[in-house]
């Protein structure tokens, strides 16, 4: 790094959602070297908001009942490990984990 380069840091917090994707839509478009007046703001916070909704919890009700699938917990351990590690603890604990 150059000595004359100044690097500084900056903690923004912020109470709700909508606020946090404005902050972060204006930080998008500023790395863009555009302002929060381009025409792009707007679906830059959208598409943030859409993100986070993203991360809440679905309402709908699950398709497929995980106790009534054909589960084998060789399907989602890697080969090697469950080859190594294949004792009830690790059979056990990747089902609690699928349930």
């Amino acid at each position: 790094m150059r000595s004359d380069v100044v690097v500084s840091c900056t903690i923004v917090c912020c109470g709700q959602e909508e606020q946090y994707a404005r902050w972060m839509g204006a930080f998008r478009l500023a790395s863009k070297g555009h302002t929060m007046a381009d025409s792009s703001y707007d679906s830059e916070v959208k598409s943030i908001q859409a993100f986070i909704s993203m991360q809440h919890p679905s309402t709908a009700q699950p398709t497929l009942n995980p106790r009534d699938a054909n589960f084998q917990p060789e399907n989602y351990v890697a080969p090697r490990f469950f080859r190594k590690l294949k004792t009830s603890r690790q059979v056990h604990c990747t089902l609690l984990s699928h349930y």
